[in-house]
């Protein structure tokens, strides 16, 4: 009992030195209750995480847990990516007369049932239109799920394609939904984008605990849920690759590197840069835990974009550069240092043969393609028996590949506008704020710049879990970002409370 209490008792040392570290940097952005009242949520779920002998009971903790958190903050899309990365995505099926099984049940879906759901159906009833209404993001995401259903229902059952129905609105639309309304105003995105970051300030050590002492602390929790991630220990070279609560490695790594560029507009609202600079390095070294080569790719590229194109990111670029520099080639000289040379993408040798599976599975991918590009084919693995790997599954690491073989070159560009068309309009509203509010436009930048980093993930990565949580999240909040600069400019108002003019009482009161 006591060894099984071990990891328990680290992360809670790691998690409560960060909350108490990261509070000063949280209150600049969250009210003091607010703060409090989701770190203790996010204790409790861990807690029981750990002590529940089955998904089932942490359940039963978890759900009125989570609606309690959502219904009394302003804010339910920080509290939603805060609790996101709590525990890992384990998920069981829910047993159920007459049709075997309801649907499966994770953290995630108890989050999007306990927490989304009721949010989405406070802002419908909040009576404003454009909360209302459907724009044509809105039109893009239900136009690429109703594209998923009609071409599954020649080889389902009724009830299977009302099951994917269900979980498409559920685990996709009402995501976006709350996450492209939810955050209407500058202190809401400001709100939720430091929750995502605190979370992830939380993973970062537990990532370097977890590489240097060669012990994952919560792959536990799955193995007693009885569905053990048999993907758990993976290393590079000699290397172990961690993944804390996210599950994988690479998973991992990418969540780090969109808090990195969430970070990188947080920071400079801060007066202190040796902060800005300690945090930053915080979550590289959780980064170059992971030991995956894609995720330090998006990490460069966010920052790159975020450094070139923001007011504040231009002016610390030079910084930035020198810092690298004084940091990183001392580095290099140590045999960590090597060691860290051999895994970089392009030049490195560890694990060349992953690089020979994703060559082959790019060739074998565009020749089935072409077999049927409109709308692809349901049976594509039935001709890809040669990339089974040895763990005995044929692993696509390529989002735009896998919606491609699936959905076809159609389904492939549907699914691409969903992520694309919120980014332009971000990156338009960005440009219609130059010269008038610099915040504004670091912050549409920081947006834009993880959304493009988003984008080139999905070519290395198969969609799931967090990685696709998050893609559809940075879609809902640069469609917010932009609605709120175009149709609501007294939304920018920068002070704490603000409600737009006009609201109604139920706006008010949900606010």
């Amino acid at each position: 009992m006591f060894d099984e209490l071990k990891p328990l008792v680290v992360v809670l040392a790691l998690a409560l030195i960060v909350f108490a570290l990261a509070r000063p940097i949280c209150l600049h952005f969250m009210e003091p209750q607010a703060f409090a009242r989701r770190r203790n949520v996010w204790l409790g779920l861990t807690c029981a995480a750990f002590l529940a002998p089955n998904l089932w009971l942490f359940a039963v903790v978890a759900l009125p847990l989570v609606y309690w958190a959502g219904r009394v903050d302003r804010h339910p899309t920080a509290v939603y990516l805060l609790l996101l990365l709590a525990v890992p995505p384990a998920r069981l099926p829910i047993p159920m007369p007459l049709i075997n099984q309801l649907f499966d049940l994770s953290n995630f879906r108890i989050l999007e049932l306990a927490l989304l759901v009721p949010a989405a159906f406070r802002i419908l009833g909040a009576g404003e239109a454009r909360q209302r209404g459907l724009g044509n993001a809105d039109l893009l995401v239900l136009a690429f799920g109703v594209l998923q259903l009609v071409l599954y229902m020649p080889y389902e059952s009724v009830t299977n394609t009302m099951r994917r129905a269900f979980l498409f609105m559920l685990d996709t639309y009402a995501l976006y939904f709350v996450f492209s309304r939810g955050a209407a105003n500058r202190e809401a995105l400001r709100d939720t984008m430091c929750s995502f970051w605190l979370a992830c300030a939380i993973v970062a050590p537990i990532a370097v605990f977890e590489s240097l002492k060669g012990w994952l602390l919560f792959t536990g929790i799955p193995a007693r849920w009885g569905v053990p991630n048999t993907f758990s220990w993976l290393f590079r070279g000699d290397s172990l690759r961690a993944q804390a609560s996210v599950g994988h490695s690479l998973t991992m790594g990418y969540v780090l590197a969109i808090a990195f560029g969430f970070w990188l507009y947080l920071g400079s609202r801060l007066e202190s840069k040796r902060s800005t600079w300690l945090v930053g390095i915080g979550l590289w070294l959780g980064l170059l835990a992971a030991y995956s080569r894609a995720p330090w790719l998006v990490a460069a590229w966010t920052g790159s974009i975020y450094m070139l194109a923001s007011p504040a990111g231009r002016r610390g670029l030079l910084r930035a550069v020198i810092g690298l520099a004084v940091i990183g080639v001392p580095f290099l000289m140590t045999p960590q240092g090597a060691r860290l040379v051999d895994t970089l993408p392009f030049i490195g040798t560890a694990d060349q043969f992953n690089v020979d599976y994703r060559q082959q599975l790019a060739t074998v991918s565009w020749q089935l393609i072409k077999l049927n590009p409109m709308f692809g084919s349901p049976f594509a693995t039935n001709y890809m028996e040669d990339l089974r790997q040895g763990q005995g599954i044929i692993d696509i690491v390529n989002t735009y590949a896998s919606v491609s073989l699936f959905y076809g070159l159609v389904g492939c560009a549907l699914f691409v506008a969903c992520f694309v068309y919120p980014l332009a309009r971000c990156l338009r509203a960005v440009l219609s704020a130059r010269g008038d509010d610099a915040d504004a436009v670091n912050l549409g930048v920081g947006l834009a710049a993880c959304m493009s980093g988003t984008l080139l993930m999905m070519a290395t990565a198969s969609f799931g879990n967090s990685f696709e949580q998050m893609s559809w999240v940075l879609a809902g909040l640069c469609s917010a970002y932009a609605a709120a600069m175009v149709a609501q400019p007294a939304a920018w108002a920068d002070h704490a409370g603000y409600v737009p003019s006009g609201a109604s009482p139920a706006l008010r009161e949900w606010r």
